[in-house]
C-alpha cells in the first residue's frame, strides 16, 4: 500500500501496536474514505478484522482506489490521497461500509506497510505477520469476504445463485437433530428444497476457501460471518451445512439422488469429492486445531501436522506455506529476527521474508524431523511447486527430490474447483504416530543416531543425507493403475490365472494396504463377472453397482493403487526372503531403480542412480570428477518388507539425495 505519495502515512509502529482503518460512512457509488490510526493490541481495542483473498490487480489503477490519510495528523499535514487497491478489496470495503457510522477495521493490505526497503527487507511485515493469530483472535468479529458475484474473478457465480445457495445453507442449518442424525437421505433435500445443488457447490468453491491464511483467521475468531455480495451468513450455519453435505456425499446419498436427474450420472461428475474440498477441510480442521480446556484454549497440532493436514490451502507467497500456520502450532511460535523469546512450551521459528522458499522449507524440515524423529514427511506432499510473482504471473519452483511437491497430492482441483483424485494416498499415512500403517525401519524412533542431515547452504545443490539399508532392485515393472483401475497385466503378474480361485494373499495385501480378511472374495466376485483378461474397473464397480461392499473395497483399492505401478523386486542376498516379492512403486519408477529402507522412515523408498560429473572438477585428479547422483522417486510398498524384520539385520550406510 505504501507507495509514492502515501509513504509518509505509515509512521513507525511501536511494540504490540497495529494500525486500524476508520472506514467512513458511505453508500452507493461514492468514494471510499479511510483514516489510519495506531493502536495498542489489547483487550480494550474494539475492531473487526477482514479475511479476504487478494486476487489479481485491476486493469486500471484509477478504477479501484480509496482515499486515505493518517488520522493522527492534521488534515493539512496529511490530506486524503488517492490510493489504488485490489478490486476484491474495493468491493469488500463497499459492502462493509455503513451509511450512518464509521467501521473500525483491520485489513492486512492497508494496515500493514507493504513497501520493502532498498535492501529488500520489510521488518514491519514480518513483525505484523507474526502477530496475525493475536490480531484475529482479539477482533470483535472476523468478516469473511467471498467476493462480489459477477465481478472480476467471480464471474462464474451470479447474484441469483449466491442468494439461492445462502438460502439452501440456511435451511440445512435449521434442520432438527433428528434429521441430522437419523434421517440423512433424500428427504433432507426435499425438506430443504435442494433440487439443484450447483449454487451451493459454487459457493463452496469460492477462491477464499483455498487461502492458507484463512485457517488461523477462522480458527481463532471469536465470531465470524461470511459475506458474498449483499448476502450474509453466519459461520456456524455454514460449517454445519458443509459437514452435513460431506457426510451425505460420503455415504452415497447425493450419488443416488443425482442418478434420478437427467444428464448427471453420479456425484464424481457433478460435485467432485466433497471430502477433499478446501471448504470442508476448513470446517473439519477449524474445530480441531484448538480445544478449550478449563477455560484455556490449547493448540492441538504440531507444525508438521499443520503443514501436512492443510496441504489443500494455497499461499501466494511460498514462504507462507510455513508462516501462515505457525501461529496455530503447539510446538513452535512465530518470531522475528532479534525478537526470539524463550517460551516454555514452544520453540521459536523466525518469520523472515528475505529468506528464499527453499531456505524456509529446509529450516522447517530440519526442526520438525529432529522433533518427530521420523523422515516420513519426505513422502507426504506439502510443498508448492509454483508461486505468484509481482506481476501476478505464475512461475515454477525448483524443488529437490526430497521435498515432495503438491503435484503428488491425492486430490486436486480442476479448472472449476471440483476436487478429483489424481494420485494415491501416501503409504506413510497421516502425520499422527498412532495412525502409522507400517514400521519398515523398526518400531523404535530414530533418536540420537544422526539419522539425517539437511544441507541447503548451496541452493544450487540442496541435499539430504539419510542412514539407509539397500534391500533390493526393481527387476520387473507393470503398467500404471490409471484412474485406480487394476490392469489385467497385474493379475497375470500375480499368477492369478484361474477365475474360479481366490487371488494370492500376497496380491490382495499389496492392493489393500492392511485390508480386511474378506477382501479376496470381493476381488474374486469382481473378476468372475468379466474375466481376468478384462482387469478390474474399480470406478465402474463403485459408481454403477449398488453394492456397499464393492464401494468400500474398491475405494480403498483406488486410494492405494491410483497411478502407481506394480513391481517385482529382485532381492539382495542379505535380505532373508526366499522369494521375489510384489510391490507398488510411484509412477516414475523404472526397472533398475534401487529400493532402500531409510532409518526413521516407516516405508521403503525408491531411489534412482545416475553418474554425473562433479560440479567442481578436480584438475589434479580427473578420476574423481565422476560421481553417482541419487534422486528420491518416492515411497513404495514391498510385501514382506513393511514390518521391520528386514531392518533387524541392517547395516546402515549414508546416502546423499539431491
Amino acid at each position: 500500500m505504501a507507495q509514492g505519495s502515501i509513504r509518509d502515512i505509515y509512521s513507525e509502529l511501536r511494540d504490540n501496536e497495529i494500525r486500524v482503518m476508520h472506514l467512513w460512512p458511505g453508500h452507493g457509488k461514492g468514494n471510499i474514505y479511510v483514516e489510519l490510526s495506531q493502536e495498542k493490541l489489547d483487550d480494550d481495542l474494539n475492531f473487526e478484522a477482514l479475511s479476504w483473498q487478494w486476487g489479481r490487480k485491476g486493469g486500471k489503477d484509477d478504477e479501484f482506489q480509496i482515499h486515505i490519510r493518517n488520522k493522527l495528523q492534521s488534515e493539512t499535514d496529511s490530506p486524503f490521497r488517492p490510493c489504488p487497491v485490489r478490486p476484491n478489496l474495493w468491493w469488500a470495503l463497499k459492502r462493509i461500509q455503513k451509511p450512518e457510522r464509521e467501521v473500525i477495521l483491520w485489513a492486512d493490505a492497508i494496515c500493514i506497510n507493504q513497501e520493502e526497503g532498498a535492501d529488500g527487507e520489510n521488518s514491519e511485515k514480518s513483525t505484523q505477520i507474526s502477530m496475525m493469530t493475536e490480531i484475529y483472535g482479539k477482533a470483535d468479529k472476523v468478516i469473511v469476504w467471498l467476493g462480489e458475484p459477477e465481478q472480476g474473478e467471480n464471474t462464474d457465480i451470479t447474484n441469483t445463485e449466491v442468494k439461492q445457495a445462502v438460502g439452501y445453507v440456511e435451511q440445512l442449518g435449521n434442520l432438527d437433530d433428528l434429521n441430522h442424525i437419523a434421517s440423512v437421505h433424500c428427504g433432507i433435500f426435499d425438506k430443504a428444497g435442494l433440487h439443484d445443488l450447483e449454487p451451493v457447490f459454487k459457493l463452496f468453491r469460492r477462491g477464499w476457501f483455498s487461502r492458507r491464511w484463512i485457517v488461523q483467521e477462522i480458527s481463532v475468531a471469536r465470531k465470524a460471518i461470511l459475506l458474498c455480495g449483499e448476502e450474509k451468513l453466519s459461520w456456524e450455519k455454514f460449517a454445519h451445512s458443509v459437514a452435513l453435505l460431506e457426510r451425505v456425499g460420503r455415504d452415497g446419498t447425493i450419488n443416488r439422488m443425482l442418478k434420478m436427474r437427467p444428464g448427471t450420472r453420479h456425484v464424481s461428475n457433478y460435485a467432485g469429492n466433497i471430502s477433499a474440498l478446501p471448504a470442508y477441510r476448513l470446517v473439519q480442521n477449524a474445530s480441531e486445531l484448538r480445544q478449550e480446556r478449563q477455560g484455556v484454549w490449547r493448540k492441538e497440532r504440531t507444525l508438521e501436522q499443520l503443514v501436512c493436514f492443510l496441504a489443500a490451502f494455497k499461499a501466494s507467497r511460498s514462504q507462507d506455506t510455513i508462516y501462515a500456520v505457525l501461529g496455530l502450532a503447539s510446538d513452535f511460535e512465530p518470531v522475528t529476527t532479534g525478537n526470539e523469546t524463550k517460551c516454555k512450551d514452544r520453540e521459536s521459528f523466525i518469520v523472515d521474508y528475505t529468506r528464499t522458499p527453499l531456505q524456509v522449507f529446509g529450516e522447517f524440515l530440519k526442526v520438525v524431523v529432529a522433533k518427530s524423529k521420523s523422515v516420513d514427511i519426505l513422502c507426504r506432499p506439502w510443498a508448492p511447486f509454483e508461486q505468484f510473482c509481482e506481476n501476478d504471473k505464475v512461475e515454477k519452483i525448483r524443488l529437490p527430490s526430497w521435498i515432495p511437491s503438491l503435484d503428488r497430492k491425492p486430490y486436486q482441483p480442476d479448472q472449476s474447483g471440483k476436487m478429483y483424485r489424481y494420485n494415491a494416498d501416501p503409504l506413510v499415512g497421516a502425520a499422527i504416530p498412532r495412525l502409522k500403517f507400517f514400521t519398515a525401519s523398526g518400531l523404535e524412533p530414530a533418536e540420537g543416531r544422526g539419522f539425517f542431515n539437511i544441507n541447503i547452504e548451496n541452493e544450487n545443490f540442496p541435499n539430504i543425507t539419510l542412514k539407509v539399508f539397500h534391500v533390493g532392485t526393481i527387476e520387473e515393472i507393470w503398467d500404471s493403475a490409471v484412474f485406480g483401475n487394476i490392469p489385467a497385466s497385474w493379475l497375470r503378474a500375480a499368477n492369478w490365472e484361474d477365475e474360479d480361485k481366490l487371488p494370492s494373499d500376497e496380491f490382495w495385501r499389496t492392493m489393500g494396504n492392511h485390508p480386511e480378511p474378506w477382501y479376496p472374495r470381493a476381488f474374486h466376485s469382481a473378476v468372475r463377472e468379466k474375466g481376468i483378461r478384462h482387469g478390474i474397473n474399480t470406478s465402474q464397480l463403485i459408481h454403477e453397482k449398488d453394492n456397499a461392499a464393492y464401494s468400500e473395497v474398491f475405494r480403498r483399492v483406488q486410494a492405494v493403487v491410483w497411478n502407481r505401478k506394480l513391481i517385482k523386486m529382485k532381492k539382495e542376498d542379505k535380505v532373508n526372503i526366499p522369494w521375489c516379492p510384489l510391490g507398488l512403486a510411484p509412477e516414475g519408477a523404472k526397472e533398475g531403480h534401487k529400493i532402500y529402507i531409510a532409518l526413521g522412515c516407516s516405508v521403503p523408498i525408491v531411489i534412482s542412480e545416475k553418474s554425473v560429473n562433479q560440479r567442481q572438477p578436480d584438475s589434479g585428479n580427473p578420476s574423481r570428477n565422476s560421481s553417482t547422483e541419487h534422486t528420491l522417486i518416492g515411497e513404495c510398498y514391498v510385501d514382506g518388507m513393511m514390518d521391520g524384520h528386514a531392518a533387524k539385520m541392517a547395516k546402515w550406510t549414508d546416502l546423499t539425495i539431491v
